[in-house]
């Protein structure tokens, strides 16, 4: 397996990254991809959601810091790695959204409420 310093692009980071079968499984299940789906992202034939490419930074802390690295000299904007390395995708929920369901809840008619 190549050295994480040696790769120049995230795709070849990720192609050595899942050179070893245990880990593409790995990465296959916790992303909900299909192996064909990283092999292409390697290839270059497709181009992974932003969405995808935030959770593979989450399942992949230990390359994280060089995937930003190559991310952003390949794609040459900061608004991804800024959404992507703020840890503002805690998953907690915001305040306002119990609000509003506290009020749809109470002036709901019982008759409307389904829960």
């Amino acid at each position: 397996m190549r050295d994480i310093h040696e790769a120049q692009t995230w795709r070849e980071l990720l192609g050595t990254i899942i050179s070893d079968a245990k880990e593409r499984q790995r990465l296959v299940d916790a992303l909900d991809v299909t192996p064909i789906t990283l092999t292409r992202w390697v290839s270059g034939e497709s181009e992974p959601r932003a969405q995808n490419l935030r959770h593979l930074l989450s399942v992949l802390p230990q390359y994280r810091d060089r995937l930003v690295e190559l991310l952003k000299k390949e794609r040459g904007s900061a608004e991804f790695v800024n959404s992507a390395s703020d840890d503002g995708s805690s998953g907690e929920i915001p305040a306002e959204f119990y609000a509003r369901v506290f009020v749809a809840r109470a002036t709901m008619t019982d008759n409307l409420r389904f829960w």
